[in-house]
């Protein structure tokens, strides 16, 4: 009995051997992962969703990238009507120099379509632009040619003016379609303005330079001395440019010889071009 009972304690005892360690340490491992899985899924969550944003900036980065190269290699508008440029030695040199202004603002605005200096400015370029060249044209399709470019002008302003509903731009839009020939509906876009807003001294100045035109003496006159009235110190220039109008105009109807005329021109080409104040001298909206 007592060597029964050793034998028992001897193998009761004896050490594990070597594979059934291997066993049982595994087994401990799997059982230790299943229980720390529940607390290692936000690790493992997290880690993805950092290399998922990490991927979607480098393609947002990517498309920006793209966009920019769009709008870089995009022809702008004033482009596009300098490869058209009539066969107008005159035209084409104004059209050079024009257009690479006109680009320059269209540029900003396709990355900023509401910048406000940026579009009075192009509106400007293409009115500058158009009544420059609007002398030189002297068949139908060089006076097309320049019409498009005033088309630009106005479609520049009305956006201008969706934003803001300035005087001074509505006042440079009438003296495009004037330019343009469509000298009576920029009187009657002037009239209205003048009895909306009486104190305004660049209606009154232009309304006066295109009743000159029409041949309307009275009217013109009555027009300019509302200009001087209305700019007593000159800050809109208006003072200044009816005056010398208004002597021009008098001395012209005084005239025997003028006194049949069906219309008297103003006394300058600069008066012809009637008298546009920009904002960018006034509010600083210039580049």
């Amino acid at each position: 009995m007592a060597d029964s009972s050793k034998k028992e304690k001897e193998l009761g005892g004896r050490k594990m051997s070597t594979g059934t360690k291997i066993v049982v340490g595994i087994f401990a491992v799997v059982m230790a992962l299943s229980m720390m899985l529940p607390s290692l899924a936000p690790i493992f969550a997290g880690s993805m969703q950092k290399n998922s944003s990490s991927e979607q900036k480098e393609e947002q980065s990517e498309a920006a990238k793209t966009e920019e190269n769009k709008d870089e290699n995009a022809k702008m508008p004033a482009t596009e009507l300098a490869e058209r440029v009539p066969d107008n030695q005159t035209i084409k040199t104004s059209t050079e120099t024009y257009a690479k202004k006109a680009e320059k603002f269209e540029r900003r605005l396709a990355s900023d379509p509401k910048n406000l200096a940026a579009l009075l400015n192009a509106g400007q370029t293409y009115m500058n632009w158009g009544y420059g060249i609007s002398y030189s044209a002297t068949n139908d399709a060089e006076k097309g040619y320049v019409n498009d470019v005033l088309t630009k002008a106005i479609e520049y302003f009305d956006r201008y003016l969706a934003i803001d509903d300035a005087k001074s731009v509505k006042v440079d839009r009438a003296l495009c379609k004037s330019t343009k020939g469509e000298t009576d509906a920029a009187i009657q876009e002037l009239e209205a303005m003048s009895k909306e807003d009486p104190t305004f001294p660049l209606v009154w100045a232009n309304l006066g330079m295109l009743y000159q035109t029409k041949g309307d003496t009275e009217k013109a006159s009555a027009a300019y001395q509302k200009a001087v009235e209305t700019d007593p110190n000159d800050e809109y220039g208006a003072k200044s440019y009816a005056n010398q109008q208004l002597i021009s105009l008098n001395a012209k109807v005084s005239s025997p010889g003028d006194a049949g005329d069906a219309s008297i021109e103003p006394s300058s080409s600069a008066g012809t071009s009637g008298l546009s104040n920009t904002l960018a001298s006034n509010s600083g909206t210039s580049f």
